[in-house]
């Protein structure tokens, strides 16, 4: 801060000594060299500085070096023709803009440890400023190019602000005074074009973001080990909510759409390994699904990204180090944000250089707390991991307690031990409501498994084979041969292929006789429905009734007719698993030619899509594509090593 005020005291001192001069009329030309060679000099000492210190985002930094380095150049060629350029009013108001600039950039560094919404705002009221600074540093540049050029001749006199672009947008100005209508049209555009420029700068996935990692991971001496900077200041409510779905979750969605693939072509390996640099560099602050959805998802740990800790599908070494530490990382970021909230959301979206949204995309989370303590239970299981995942729960063992609480006292109806029909939960999928689905049954059945054998709280083997039998007695439909989606009236004999989750968690076990046999029934009611055509595997034979009305509208089949990559894989390794168990060669075609349909679209698509549509080809609307650069292709590549090492044993 002491450096601060020297700078301010600077800055000062070079108004006062301009306007000192003016009034007892003792400018010269040395003087006024003297002062802007100084200025540039100042400048350029304190850019570096900054960029050391990493004191100021590089983007304004840039800004004002490449100011800096244009108007030397235009003067040494002035000299050069020997035209003499004197500072004019536009350029002293861009130098004064872009001092603003950098104090609140500074401020908003020296307030964070204390204050991070302070310093989300300084940090905000700085870009305003850095955007002023351009406009008349464009203008001033304009006025010297035309001394240096001999194109204008009044622009060797200093010029004024009634000069030039900026006299012709103070006219422009206030011709709008006059025109409300069109002054409110222009201020939408203006204010829309900033925050969408701000929202993407938000991104901690894009390459010119002005997120910081709250936690960072080396690996050392074979253990993984995690350093936090500082705490992630966190915003909910809902002003945090409307922020971040209509604002930062849209953004995305159609800057993505925009953007197209992000992965070049070339055969599936090459794809696979393009994808695994984007998606598992632990020089990010978590993992996220890929492309539009840069918000941490939490469910996503413990279902979508249930292989991202399988050494079995490393591709190197480096590659599996970069998964335990990114999954370290991005464990630890969520549990610190759920232990300042004291309950789960859904996802948390960054918005500033430390700040973070915490939103409920729809509902009520089903599955972050599950997520949250199976990718922990992992980590512990890890020699590699384990003393990191002991130190994160010691030292967020109340957080997780009161959200593990506030989790089974929202879902859990105390009478029957079964999710409440009078909620609608957010699960895998989140834009159907449902009623007490099989899926949300499950998921709170293994969250308190994890949730006992991780010291959080009390949940016997009795218990636990007590809420099993009662949730196989309810869901499942022994006429068809499958589980119910839900508890919903008029559903009794609905399907969600999210019943897979059962396979996931361990809730079915294929060497177990009972649950092979209704595996089988299952796969066979999937075969006479061609639920899994043209490629495993569509979410449901028909797109919900209910859902949200945005998905309704815009993408109606994302969580109904269309094929989700995920579960599809989950479908592969359960008929791997069942071919395992009987020998039977149709479970070995439908994993071969699952395997190999799939490997054709990794190819076609340039990535490893998130969804397709019915008929196989990427799931496209005109306001929606599909996610490409998927982080679940862990689960690909999961089911190929499994299906590899069972061909191998026949």
């Amino acid at each position: 801060m002491f450096g601060l005020f020297i700078l301010l005291f600077g800055r000062i001192a070079d108004l006062l000594d301009g306007f000192v001069a003016d009034r007892t009329g003792t400018k010269s030309h040395v003087g006024e060299a003297l002062d802007a060679g100084f200025d540039k000099v100042i400048a350029v000492a304190a850019i570096v500085v900054f960029l050391v210190k990493h004191t100021v985002p590089w983007l304004p930094l840039g800004v004002v070096l490449a100011q800096s380095v244009i108007i030397v150049g235009l003067g040494a060629v002035a000299q050069i023709r020997k035209r003499h350029v004197h500072p004019s009013e536009p350029g002293k108001y861009a130098a004064m803009s872009i001092w603003i600039s950098l104090f609140l950039f500074v401020l908003a560094r020296g307030v964070s440890a204390q204050n991070v919404f302070a310093a989300d705002w300084l940090q905000a009221f700085g870009y305003l400023w850095l955007v002023l600074f351009v406009l008349l540093s464009i203008d001033a540049v304009l006025g010297y190019w035309t001394v240096v050029t001999g194109s204008g001749s009044r622009y060797s006199t200093p010029r004024t602000l009634q000069q030039g672009m900026s006299g012709w947008l103070i006219r422009c100005g206030k011709g709008l005074l006059r025109r409300k209508w069109l002054l409110t049209i222009l201020g939408i555009i203006f204010l829309s074009v900033f925050a969408v420029t701000y929202l993407l700068a938000t991104s901690p996935y894009s390459s010119d973001t002005m997120v910081k990692p709250p936690f960072t991971t080396a690996y050392v001496d074979g253990k993984v080990t995690l350093t936090q900077h500082y705490q992630p200041h966190v915003y909910s409510g809902g002003l945090a909510h409307f922020v971040g779905i209509y604002g930062k979750q849209l953004t995305s969605i159609l800057w993505a759409w925009a953007q197209g693939p992000k992965v070049p072509a070339g055969n599936a390996d090459t794809i696979i390994e393009g994808i695994h640099r984007i998606q598992f560099d632990p020089n990010k602050p978590y993992v996220i699904s890929g492309d539009q959805f840069d918000g941490l998802y939490l469910r996503n740990l413990g279902t979508f990204y249930e292989d991202l800790l399988d050494p079995h599908t490393a591709r190197s070494a480096e590659d599996w180090h970069n998964r335990q530490r990114i999954a370290v990382q991005t464990v630890a970021y969520g549990l610190s944000a759920i232990n300042q909230l004291g309950r789960p959301v859904t996802t948390l979206m960054p918005i500033s250089a430390q700040g973070v949204l915490a939103v409920n995309i729809y509902n009520y989370p089903s599955d972050t707390m599950f997520s949250l303590l199976a990718t922990l239970a992992k980590l512990q299981a890890d020699p590699a991991t384990k003393d990191v995942a002991t130190q994160l729960l010691t030292q967020y063992h109340q957080g997780l307690d009161r959200a593990y609480r506030n989790y089974i006292g929202t879902v859990r109806d105390s009478k029957t031990g079964l999710v409440r029909r009078d909620i609608h939960v957010s699960s895998a999928r989140d834009a159907a409501n449902r009623q007490s689905s099989f899926y949300d049954n499950v998921i709170l059945w293994k969250t308190q498994q994890l949730a006992a054998s991780l010291g959080l709280a009390q949940f016997s083997g009795d218990d636990a084979d007590q809420l099993r039998q009662t949730i196989l007695a309810r869901f499942w439909d022994a006429r068809e041969g499958h589980f119910i989606d839900d508890l919903a009236s008029g559903h009794e004999h609905s399907y969600s292929s999210d019943w897979l989750i059962a396979l996931t968690t361990g809730f079915l076990e294929p060497v177990v006789a009972d649950d092979r046999t209704r595996l089988e029934k299952i796969s066979a009611y999937i075969d006479k429905q061609h639920i899994a055509e043209p490629v495993p595997i569509r979410y449901a034979n028909a797109n919900p009734t209910e859902q949200n009305r945005f998905v309704k509208l815009f993408v109606g089949s994302y969580g109904g007719t269309a094929t989700w990559s995920y579960w599809g894989m989950s479908y592969i390794k359960m008929q791997i698993a069942l071919y395992q168990q009987t020998g039977q060669a149709v479970y070995a075609n439908h994993a071969q030619k699952a395997l190999d349909a799939w490997q054709r679209i990794i190819v076609r698509d340039r990535g490893f899509p998130e969804t397709l549509d019915a008929r196989g080809n990427l799931l496209v609307t005109p306001f929606y594509e599909s996610i490409r650069t998927n982080g679940w292709v862990v689960g690909y590549e999961a089911a190929q090593t499994q299906w590899q090492a069972v061909k191998g044993n026949r």
